[in-house]
Formats: structure tokens, sequence, C-alpha cells
């Protein structure tokens, strides 16, 4: 699980302040998306519909400062400044994913004398 951050003293940030309520609620779920899926903190245009988000709300966070407009979307204001680039994520999500495998295998099989064919740990050792 990836997790977004957001500065505490967001509440009173001129910018913050600048954008539309709906915005700022726009800000927060594409936070989410993105920090959920290897984004690079990039907005697409196709998914603003999915994030319950409009294209007044995403030009309130861009003249706000908060995004940036791109061809395809927009973009979060200096997104690898403040969060994991794509490759990290993915990296981190997969020595997580090995680690909870390595960890079962501990658990259901070398505990218990077990070899079990089909397991990429068991041949391993």
């Amino acid at each position: 699980m990836a997790w977004g951050k957001v500065d505490d003293r967001l509440h009173s940030h001129p910018k913050w302040r600048r954008a539309s309520k709906g915005a700022r609620a726009l800000w927060t779920t594409a936070l989410s998306w993105c920090s959920s899926f290897p984004s690079d903190g990039i907005v697409p245009a196709h998914m603003l519909a999915a994030l319950d988000g409009t294209t007044a709300e995403a030009k309130s966070l861009v003249e706000a400062g908060l995004w940036v407009e791109r061809n395809d979307g927009w973009a979060f204001h200096e997104w690898s400044e403040r969060n994991p680039d794509a490759s990290s994520l993915i990296a981190k999500k997969a020595a997580m994913s090995e680690g909870g495998a390595h960890g079962l295998h501990t658990r259901w099989h070398v505990k218990r004398n077990l070899y079990v064919p089909g397991c990429e740990w068991c041949k391993r050792t």
C-alpha cells in the first residue's frame, strides 16, 4: 500500500485556499489514485470523470498552481519532490510481494517439513 503525502499546513497554504472546494476534493481523490497506481503524479484526462472531477475543477487546480496542465491531462505540481517515483513504487511492491511469498513458504512448508512441487521457494532449497 502506498501513501500520498500531504503537508500538515496544506489547510492554510495560499494555493490551497485559492482552489475551489470541489477542486480540493478532486486534488485529494487524485492524490489517492496517483499513489495507488504508479503514475508519477500524472492524472490522465480520461480519469477525470472516474475521479468525480470536472474540467472546471481541474482548471481551478491549475490556476491555483496545484496542478500543471499537460497535453494528455494534468500533473501534480512538484510531485517528484514530495512522492516516490513510479519505478520505486513498483520495486517496493515487488519486494513486499516476494517477502510475503517467502513468509508463507516458511510458515506452511518449512515449519511443517513439507516439499510442495509447485512452490517456487521449495524448489530453491
